[in-house]
């Protein structure tokens, strides 16, 4: 009897969340190349580029969300979930976002997952406790996030990542600027740069490696308070080390084209040929 009545309670349950979600399906026209904008407070957000000159949102919206705001006006599309004012319950939404590919996507939220894909315009991505993710993105790209890691793939000719606590693992093609920010993560990456690109990446506490090209063209300008300095790359032209504690090294591959500076309090730096 005790099984049956636990059972029972437990089919309650999942039927009562179930129903106290609002499902979300709604498609409306877009321009092929307009401005998509997405926003959430807690929840999670996919953006998928299609070859469809419309957007649709399928998900769901907690029992404490506002009905959602979807409106298209003079090539903008606004989509926005919110909870009520004192909400107690749900907050959350669940959104999966499909736009025509060639948008510039802006995707946003608080405690929320916040990802994008398969997208050739410019994309912002950006969270304050959730992951980032953004893959398949051939347009400039700025993916930032406060506690919660950013997992990026973009081959377009800028790419700016940021966060505060979690770690960057970003793959490229050959950007023209990449610029690479955390204050207590490791930053990886692994790509290449446009023959005079440029190249930053700047940590306190967190490890900075970079997998480039063995025949990567650069000038180098590297330094770190208590870590170490390591190189795989061919032998530098120069190197040069400074301070008793602290190390700074500067060194050229190839002809020196391009220009790569990494910066890193507490981290150590390694620089791997691919």
């Amino acid at each position: 009897m005790k099984r049956t009545v636990c059972a029972l309670l437990v089919l309650f349950t999942a039927a009562t969340l179930a129903w106290a979600e609002t499902p979300v399906d709604q498609t409306k026209p877009a321009k092929p190349d307009g401005r998509v904008k997405v926003e959430t407070v807690a929840g999670s957000i996919t953006v998928t580029g299609w070859d469809k000159a419309e957007v649709r949102v399928q998900g769901t919206l907690g029992d404490q969300m506002e009905p959602l705001v979807f409106e298209v006006t003079d090539g903008t599309t606004r989509i926005e979930a919110e909870p009520k004012k004192n909400a107690r319950g749900d907050g959350s939404a669940h959104l999966q976002v499909w736009v025509p590919k060639g948008s510039s996507v802006e995707a946003a939220g608080v405690s929320a997952d916040v990802a994008a894909k398969g997208i050739s315009g410019s994309v912002e991505v950006g969270s304050v406790s959730g992951d980032v993710k953004a893959s398949g993105i051939s347009g400039e790209l700025v993916a930032e996030c406060v506690s919660g890691g950013v997992e990026v793939e973009a081959s377009g000719r800028s790419l700016r990542c940021e966060t505060v606590s979690g770690r960057l693992q970003v793959t490229g093609g050959s950007p023209e600027r990449v610029q690479l920010q955390s204050v207590s993560g490791g930053i990886n990456y692994t790509g290449s740069l446009a023959r005079t690109g440029q190249l930053t990446a700047e940590t306190v506490s967190g490890d900075v490696e970079l997998a480039l090209p063995s025949s990567f063209s650069a000038d180098f300008d590297v330094s770190t308070f208590s870590g170490a300095i390591r190189s795989d790359l061919s032998t530098p032209a120069n190197v040069q080390e400074e301070g008793p504690v602290g190390k700074k090294a500067a060194f050229t591959t190839g002809s020196g084209d391009a220009h790569v500076k990494v910066e890193t309090f507490s981290g150590s730096v390694r620089f791997l040929a691919k």
